[in-house]
Order: C-alpha cells, then structure tokens, then sequence
C-alpha cells in the first residue's frame, strides 16, 4: 500500500521536452528508414531487371520481326464487342441483356442464330437476311414479325446452342428459330468447345478453360496502356501462347481426325434442338450456307479439294435426317453478284460472305419455306 501511495506521489517525466527522448525517437526512425530501404532494394532492383529483361526481348522480336498471327485476331482490335462467358466463351454483350429479347405479346418472335453470317457481315443492319425476313413476314399477311439476331461471328455450334440454352430461351419465347450453319462449323466445333460427348449424351464444358476466353480476358485485364497491348511483340507473344492450350478438349481417339469429334457433338446438338423445340414449342429450321468455293468449284475442279467444300457436304450428310432443313444454294447465280469481294470481307475468295443481294436471297428463300410450311398446316 506504501508503495502505491509513493508512486503515486512520485512526478512523472515529461519526455517530450526530454532532448535526450527526441534523440532516441530520431534515431529509431532513422533505423525503422534504413530497414525499409534495405527491404525496398532488392525489390526495386528485381523489377528493374525485369523491365531490363523485357525490353531486351521486345527488342529482339522487333530486329526479327517477329509477330505471329492471331487465331480471330480481329476479336481483339474491338475487345468491347465481346466479353467473356463460361457458357459461350466470348459473347456480344447486347446478348446478354434481358431488353434485347423485348417482344410485344401480339408480335411472331422469329429468332436467328449462327455465326458471322447471321450477324449480317459485312452490309448495313437494313441490308442483313433477318431483318429483310422480318420485312417479309410482317408484309405477308399482317401480323407483326419481330425478329431478333442473335448471330456470333467467329462462333460454333457448340456455343450457339449453349447461347440458346442458357441465355435466350430463359429470356424469350419465340415461335420459330432459325439456326444457320456454314462449312467452318466442324473446325469452330473443336477450337472452341463448349460441349463434349459423356455416354452418348452431350455435357456442358467451362468455358472458362478455353484458350479463347483466356486471351480475352487478359487482353481485357492487362493494366497496360492499349498502345502497349496493340504494339508490343512480348504482349503478341503472350497472347498467342494463350492457343497452345486449344486442343485440351479433343479425345485422344479424334486426335488425328478431330473434325468427326464435331460432326458427331453436332448430330446430337441437331437431335437437343429438336427435343428444345417440343419443349419450349417453336418450331425450328436449320439453314445450311453454301460457299463461295461450292460455287467457283462449279468452273474450276481445283476448288473441289478445297476444306470448305470438303466440309460443306459433310454436314450436308449430317442434315439429311433432320426435318426443315434450308438449303442456301443458289445454283444460277453469279457468285460475283451475290457475295462480296476482299475490298469489303477478309475472307479470301471462297470464303466471302454474302452481298446485299445475296442476303436478300436467303431472305426470301427463308420467307417462302416459311410461310409454305405455315399455308400447309393451316390447311391440314
């Protein structure tokens, strides 16, 4: 008790005004400054041997000029026009939003799906074969048509289904859809799968592994400035070691042959299409497109080698058991009429896409299959 009262009475030090306690207090943080450089140096110093390193290999890959081609590159010049999906892989945004699949309870919701081609590449929105369609059938006999283009250029069919499935059907109920297939799609079905074969049936695959939605999303989430994205060799190269990882999905027994993969994943895409139209009930048509090579093969037998004609006819096979199919051909006429040429697609010749005239005939073979098939069940 004694020494609880002395040390209550005892003065206590003030130690700001101590020259002795500020002498300490300044060396300690000298010493506490000292410690943090010494920590820093080591750090500043790996990053500056990193950039060192770095630029000496973007050097490099300039003096030998070094810039490897893209696998859809072009996605990249317009990174906003797409965003990754691990149903889809990459996605226009607009697909994604609820509003897009607007309808009106009176209108036909006439729907569209595919790739480039039912985008509308490269013509003016009034010029594409979905909204002429939608022109057509609205004129027809006067009920409101309303159209939606859900087309994806450079997609598949494995994504468009899974577009279908999991992103428009929950959104809008149409009476009839559209789905348009060109020769690319048996290529498009293993570089980029959203679906492989389990027991015979089709199973959902992320689209998270795919070396599509990887180099997007870095391209996206880089914190560079997009001149450095759009010119660095180092970046290039690391976006194209992104493709290494393409191939993962295949089985090892289609490794040579992947194409059959495809064509198998799309007899049974083909079969889930139908089973989706009984259930949500519209009715479906499958529109296969003709080439510019089938056309030039016609006049020039070296064109019949080519892989488009090759593969157009492989997955004509595939639809001759599948009921409303519309075939795009048009035999008498002039492919230099009907599709574009390298100054507006690039393509290559064989594979441009249609010209306003030529999208003005899928609209109108559409129109008539149509409106054929509904005279024939309204008379039944």
């Amino acid at each position: 008790m004694a020494a609880h009262v002395i040390n209550k009475l005892r003065p206590v030090r003030d130690t700001r005004s101590d020259p002795r306690e500020k002498l300490y207090s300044g060396n300690r943080a000298r010493l506490k400054t000292s410690i943090s450089t010494r920590k820093a140096v080591p750090v500043i110093l790996a990053v500056l041997s990193i950039l060192l390193t770095l630029g000496a290999f973007e050097l490099v890959l300039w003096m030998i000029g070094y810039w490897p081609a893209l696998h859809s590159g072009w996605l990249l010049q317009y990174p906003s026009l797409r965003v990754p999906d691990r149903s889809v892989i990459l996605v226009p945004p607009w697909l994604l939003c609820g509003d897009h699949y607007a309808t009106d309870p009176d209108q036909r919701v006439v729907l569209g799906i595919g790739d480039s081609f039912t985008e509308g590449v490269p013509v003016e929105p009034q010029y594409q074969y979905l909204t002429l369609l939608e022109e057509y059938l609205t004129d027809a006999d006067g009920t409101q048509a309303r159209v939606i283009n859900a087309g994806i250029g450079d997609s598949g069919p494995d994504q468009q289904l899974r577009l279908l499935t999991d992103h428009i059907l929950p959104n809008v109920r149409p009476a009839i859809v559209i789905w348009e297939l060109y020769a690319n799609d048996l290529q498009d079905n293993y570089v980029m799968p959203t679906y492989e074969i389990d027991g015979g049936r089709l199973s959902p695959l992320d689209g998270a592994w795919n070396w599509l939605y990887l180099r997007h999303g870095l391209y996206l989430r880089a914190p560079l400035p997009a001149w450095i994205k759009e010119r660095s060799h180092v970046f290039r190269l690391l976006l194209k070691a992104t493709e290494a990882v393409g191939e993962w999905a295949i089985p090892s027994e289609y490794t040579n042959d992947p194409s059959a993969w495809s064509l198998k994943k799309l007899r049974l895409e083909l079969l889930e299409f139908n089973t989706l139209a009984s259930e949500y009930g519209f009715r479906p048509y499958v529109m296969l497109i003709a080439p510019e090579a089938v056309y030039l093969a016609r006049k020039d037998p070296n064109w019949a080698n080519d892989w488009k004609v090759r593969d157009y006819h492989r997955i004509g096979e595939v639809l001759d058991n599948q009921p409303s199919v519309v075939h795009a051909w048009f035999p008498k006429a002039d492919p230099k009429e009907i599709f574009t040429d390298s100054s507006r697609d690039t393509g290559g010749r064989g594979n441009h896409h249609f010209s306003e005239a030529g999208y003005a005939l899928v609209a109108e073979t559409l129109a008539a299959r149509i409106l054929g098939d509904e005279r024939r069940n309204s008379a039944r």
